[in-house]
């Protein structure tokens, strides 16, 4: 997924979360442990990236939901859906930072 225009792909999703949603102007999102299980040396863990809307306070407008063996990974996992959601929206560019020596404005 080529999500910040570069031409490189995105491998570090929650910063390339931070970022888009920064550039919108929206607030960041917040990551929860939701789930976990498994036995101590074999867990597995789930986590929601939440998505708030600047509009409703304290209200999520989407929740990306993923599982994996590290607290780190469910939450990349997590952060990618939210930023698949945000590319499939109209309103959402999936670039906002343009290249170096291009302007983000259209002329």
């Amino acid at each position: 997924m080529d999500l910040a225009g570069s031409g490189l792909p995105v491998t570090d999703f929650k910063s390339a979360l931070q970022e888009t949603l920064q550039a919108l102007g929206q607030p960041q999102p917040s990551y929860v442990l939701v789930k976990e299980e498994g036995p101590e040396h074999n867990k597995i863990f789930t986590v929601e990236a939440r998505l708030r809307t600047t509009e409703a306070e304290g209200k999520s407008e989407f929740v990306g939901r993923a599982a994996g063996s590290t607290k780190k990974k469910a939450e990349q996992d997590a952060a990618r859906q939210v930023l698949e959601y945000l590319a499939s929206l109209p309103r959402v560019v999936a670039s906002k930072h343009p290249r170096k020596g291009q302007s983000s404005v259209n002329q």
